[in-house]
């Protein structure tokens, strides 16, 4: 084994804005090693689409974005759609002072059009599945953890229709949040090892309860991850920055060059050639098609 990874490396969940540094992040990842992106749509959650018009549009600028990155650099790019889950609560209270008692509802049905619209391009080719959906990752009312619960249940149910991969976007835990969510896709969702929960902890093997965990890696956690793939060496498991491309928080949540430096300091801690492969080729392109063949 070489003692520095020399293949693929892919971000699972990265972001990039028009209003960011864009392109310029790309390259960032690319000097570093990277050689793949799993783009995902970044809604705005000041002037979120509120009709369908809005949805395509907005889609159409994360699928411009890809493209530039394909123009300026050799990157290969495929592409998430999908309504953030926290749009729910931002549009509910955006939409108040217009539709009072009834903004709960609307922001649900343009979040239900929004997962609709995301299916039909993943249909025609236009992406390689939906995300981020799920459920808001902080404290909300009864009422709103209710209706996002319920529009989650629906995404899940649309993208197993199309037979979606898809990205999750949930609470912080460990375990017991894969303990909670297991018989929720297993209800309502594509297949479970073709459901995949973004921004997981480093842990493998059952504790996954079947999902994929794209991990969020800081470099305190690299000894666990590395114990946890000598426990579990097949188990399935992604990297990820969650880059946010944000100008007004550069760097959020890790930054570009974060995940082919993780990669090197994994095979430089032994972890295995076969290990690699498979985190950011072998299972990408089961989940979403090679690069070379899907938007």
């Amino acid at each position: 084994m070489d003692e520095v990874w020399s293949g693929p490396i892919l971000d699972n969940h990265f972001h990039l804005r028009k209003d960011g540094r864009c392109v310029d992040a790309a390259r960032d990842f690319e000097r570093a090693g990277g050689t793949d992106l799993i783009l995902v749509h970044v809604p705005s959650f000041t002037n979120p689409p509120r009709n369908e018009a809005e949805i395509n549009e907005a889609y159409d600028q994360t699928l411009d974005i890809a493209e530039n990155v394909r123009k300026e650099t050799d990157i290969g790019v495929r592409v998430l759609l999908g309504p953030h889950p926290a749009i729910i609560p931002h549009l509910a209270s955006l939409l108040e002072d217009d539709l009072g008692v009834n903004s709960l509802v609307k922001a649900c049905d343009i979040h239900y059009r929004s997962v609709e619209i995301a299916a039909e391009r993943f249909e025609e080719g236009g992406c390689v599945g939906i995300g981020e959906i799920g459920r808001p990752h902080w404290a909300v009312e009864a009422d709103v953890r209710e209706a996002c619960e319920e529009a989650f249940v629906q995404a899940l149910g649309i993208a197993k229709e199309v037979g979606a991969t898809v990205q999750l976007h949930v609470e912080t835990g460990f375990e017991e949040v894969y303990a909670d969510l297991e018989p929720l896709v297993s209800r309502h969702g594509p297949p479970i090892d073709q459901v995949v929960r973004h921004h997981a902890p480093a842990l493998l093997g059952e504790q996954t309860h079947g999902l994929v965990p794209s991990i969020i890696l800081g470099s305190g956690d690299i000894p666990t991850l590395v114990e946890q793939i000598e426990t579990y060496p097949s188990a399935p498991f992604l990297l990820e920055t969650d880059y946010m491309d944000d100008p007004r928080r550069p760097g959020a949540v890790l930054g570009p060059k974060t995940v082919p430096r993780r990669t090197k300091a994994l095979a430089e801690l032994g972890v295995d050639d076969e290990i690699l492969w498979a985190t950011h080729c072998g299972l990408p392109d089961r989940l979403y098609g090679p690069a070379d063949e899907r938007p």
